[in-house]
């Protein structure tokens, strides 16, 4: 299996979610109706951080960037100031997730000065959480770890298992493989306090990703299908796909070239209803060889053709 991640670590995902949670308690609908349609506005502003992480979780992430943007300009508009702060904190993920690196690092700054204005500790602590994140992202290992240990001791809440999964990113990224594995499972208690299904079967799979580098299939396999059944369950379908494509990777390190490819096979077809082009030919990519391995000719052929197909997909 070797080191299978995440095309995003979902601890962005938690944030995003904690965030329109927050942004969807401005302006509540017991208040008496605001000049100007200045609630309006703020709860259109929450809406589209709904729709952006949605589209951020289906890995839509240009799509995402522009809800946020929206978002964004709303509670602009109306001089939010946590508003703002969550709106350029969640710009920051779905820049990351695009590899636009330098606008994430800009998104960030501002979130930080707004979410201070706000004078929000849950909003800086996400900030805060998501600096780490992007220099974790970006390979600034030392940066990452300077900015996790100025927010030590982490909180029982749902930022403080944002914050332990980060962490067990960095121990993976340093080798420091028995931490990490400590602090997914940190992580994936706190979740599990709240049932943040996803959050936990991203603990699971990164935890997985561990077992994997240190051997240790079986239980890897475990982890991979409960973060799978967990994935089903929240009907995340890139989520579904990775969890598959991992079980495959897990089998062929085993040396199962037929477990590897129906694995494989699944994670394709996720892939492929979901219109997820990248995740499909990365699958397919990996079946191709399998195919040839098995004696399979027809299906070499088959997919041969599929991924000539997709690498026409721009």
């Amino acid at each position: 299996m070797g080191t299978p991640k995440r095309l995003v670590p979902r601890s962005w995902m938690a944030c995003g979610m904690v965030l329109a949670a927050t942004l969807g308690l401005v302006g509540c609908s017991s208040a008496p109706p605001a000049p100007d349609g200045i609630h309006d506005r703020k709860n259109q502003a929450a809406d589209y951080l709904k729709f952006g992480r949605q589209a951020f979780h289906e890995a839509r992430f240009d799509q995402a960037l522009s809800f946020y943007q929206i978002a964004l300009d709303l509670d602009t508009a109306v001089d939010d100031d946590a508003g703002m702060a969550a709106a350029w904190n969640s710009l920051s993920t779905a820049q990351t997730a695009l590899g636009k690196t330098d606008d994430a690092r800009a998104s960030l700054s501002q979130a930080e000065v707004f979410a201070a204005l706000a004078k929000d500790q849950t909003l800086i602590q996400q900030v805060a959480v998501n600096f780490a994140q992007a220099a974790l992202t970006s390979g600034r290992l030392t940066e990452a770890r300077q900015r996790l240990t100025a927010l030590q001791p982490f909180p029982e809440t749902a930022e403080g298992a944002t914050m332990f999964h980060t962490l067990g990113l960095l121990e993976k990224a340093e080798g420091h493989l028995p931490q990490a594995v400590d602090a997914f499972d940190r992580a994936y208690a706190l979740n599990q306090r709240w049932a943040f299904k996803q959050e936990m079967a991203s603990n699971r799979f990164m935890r997985a990703s561990v077992l994997s580098q240190q051997g240790k299939w079986d239980a890897a396999v475990v982890d991979l299908q409960e973060a799978l059944g967990l994935d089903r369950t929240m009907e995340n379908t890139l989520g579904i796909g990775q969890d598959w494509r991992a079980l495959g990777t897990v089998a062929q390190k085993r040396g199962d070239n037929k477990g590897a490819m129906d694995a494989w096979v699944r994670a394709a077809r996720v892939f492929q209803a979901a219109g997820l082009v990248a995740q499909q030919k990365k699958t397919v990519e990996l079946i191709l060889p399998v195919t040839v391995a098995l004696g399979l000719s027809d299906e070499t052929a088959r997919y041969q053709g599929i991924l000539d197909r997709l690498n026409l997909v721009k």
